[in-house]
């Protein structure tokens, strides 16, 4: 938990998830430094959501329910309110949807049909869906995580991830291997079950494109408990980095004419589209200009716990164990 006291030096205004770390903020630190402080110190965020976070959460709701219920066609067509249900919530006028197309209703109707086809058949147990942990990396550190579900196949337990993209290229499809987000979820399984039971992560591909529209692939990330280890020391080693930025930020006021820590990263402005153009190349030191947010942004601080709360199960620390269990079952000890 975030000690407000650790932080009173700081120039910024204190807010209580500035310890709370899952994959999403170490990895965007890991991209640009500079847009984390951004997105998660100032809490800078785009005030129009995008049309692929919408669409992607709408399709982890449907997958669910296929997870849930079965590969059926009557499933399937409960998946698809499911969806709509979710993807109105951000776009509710669907005289639009032909503009964010393929990532609209239509495109998910048809893609739901065809992938109970797909893997209707597949032999599989799913033990939960929707499972939030907060599981240990130090004595003294968690690192917060949600995976959409935990199946059984042929006695090994794996970690299913529905991820969903535009384009089927060889850089999305060899990014899993060394991702931190799936090396997390593979922590998470380590810690939670027997080693000897544990498979890996499979990402649940589901590529969108107006040409073919949907098609699916299924990637399998296997790990071993020494590259568990290897995880572990990277993890810290960035949320070392994280803490020493913190550190220097308590330093330094807006009268400085730099601030000399959360760096920015050029490289992946050019790869990656930056989500604060104009901002890096103006602002030397940001601290002048904090309480002067651009014009399209929105105060929204990012907070994991808040997808623990919304789980259908969830892990917690228990010693150097993670035990998963029913909310409801802990909330009523």
């Amino acid at each position: 938990m975030s000690d407000e006291s650790k932080y009173k030096s700081l120039p910024v205004p204190y807010h209580p998830t500035f310890d709370v770390l899952d994959s999403s903020k170490i990895q965007q630190f890991q991209d640009c430094p500079r847009g984390f402080f951004y997105r998660y110190i100032l809490g800078w965020t785009s005030e129009e959501e995008s049309v692929h976070l919408a669409f992607g959460r709408a399709w982890h709701d449907a997958m669910e329910h296929i997870y849930q219920n079965g590969s059926t066609p009557q499933v399937a067509a409960e998946a698809y309110e499911k969806f709509v249900a979710t993807y109105r919530k951000s776009f509710p006028n669907e005289m639009t949807d032909g503009e964010r197309a393929p990532k609209n209703p239509a495109t998910a109707f048809n893609a739901l049909g065809k992938y109970i086809g797909a893997f209707r058949g597949t032999e599989m147990e799913v033990l939960f869906t929707e499972v939030a942990a907060a599981v240990p990396i130090r004595e003294d550190r968690v690192i917060h995580a949600k995976c959409d579900a935990i199946v059984r196949v042929d006695g090994s337990i794996w970690s299913h991830e529905h991820k969903t993209s535009g384009r089927n290229s060889a850089s999305w499809r060899d990014q899993w291997n060394i991702k931190l987000q799936i090396d997390t979820y593979s922590h998470l399984l380590f810690s939670a079950f027997p080693g000897e039971h544990i498979e890996g992560v499979m990402i649940n591909g589901a590529i969108f494109t107006k040409s073919k529209g949907a098609e699916f692939l299924r990637i399998p990330v296997r790990k071993r408990p020494e590259d568990m280890m290897s995880y572990l020391w990277e993890v810290n080693h960035w949320v070392d980095q994280i803490e020493w930025n913190m550190s220097e930020l308590a330093r330094t006021t807006p009268d400085d004419p730099v601030m000399p820590c959360f760096p920015k990263n050029g490289e992946s402005c050019s790869k990656f589209g930056c989500k604060y153009p104009g901002l890096c190349g103006s602002w030397s030191n940001p601290l002048k200009n904090m309480h002067r947010m651009p014009p399209g942004y929105v105060v929204e601080y990012w907070d994991p716990r808040k997808r623990e709360e919304e789980a259908k199960y969830f892990a917690r620390p228990d010693g150097t164990r993670v035990i998963i269990e029913e909310r409801k079952t802990e909330e009523n000890k």
